[in-house]
């Protein structure tokens, strides 16, 4: 084998590894880029959803997290259980477990757990509406481990449907 030869294999395994590195690296970069990005939007959607459903007050914004099939089948944003009550405090936590996409995906399933506890408040009296009567049980939240789908629209995260895969009975 000539000395040209060995130089061209030695500058062209170089060039592919120099490649395959700047590929990584770039795959990476818009891997993290979207799980922050889904991150971020479930942090803030579900958070305005359970401040939807625990306060019964109008959330303008939640089309922007949600696509409108999600808004439309949510058990918890349609079953008004909360309808009856001034709920004054509450704690919420979202943790992820499970986040990933790929860079080229347009659908993701995550894996999440979500809890909201503590929550206190009164129940509205019939006779004047905006005025509460005494401590009552108010209904429990469902938590737990949840399948959140979200999907790209417009290259931007969006939440499609949340499906309850484990409750957790604990935090109740």
């Amino acid at each position: 084998m000539g000395t040209g030869s060995k130089v061209l294999t030695y500058l062209t395994k170089r060039l592919i590894s120099i490649f395959l590195i700047i590929l990584i690296l770039l795959m990476a970069t818009f891997i993290a880029y979207d799980c922050a990005n889904i991150y971020v939007i479930l942090e803030e959607g579900m958070g305005m959803r359970a401040e939807t459903v625990l306060t019964n007050k109008e959330a303008p914004l939640l089309d922007k997290f949600f696509t409108q099939h999600c808004i439309d089948t949510d058990n918890l944003l349609n079953s008004n259980r909360y309808r009856d009550y001034i709920i004054t405090d509450y704690d919420y936590n979202i943790k992820m477990k499970k986040v990933w996409a790929w860079p080229w995906s347009r659908r993701t399933k995550v894996t999440i757990q979500e809890i909201v506890k503590d929550i206190s408040g009164d129940l509205l009296s019939s006779e004047s509406e905006g005025e509460a009567t005494s401590k009552v049980p108010i209904p429990k939240w469902e938590n737990g481990e949840k399948i959140v789908e979200l999907k790209k629209i417009n290259r931007r995260w969006i939440i499609d449907e949340i499906t309850l895969k484990r409750p957790l009975e604990e935090f109740d």
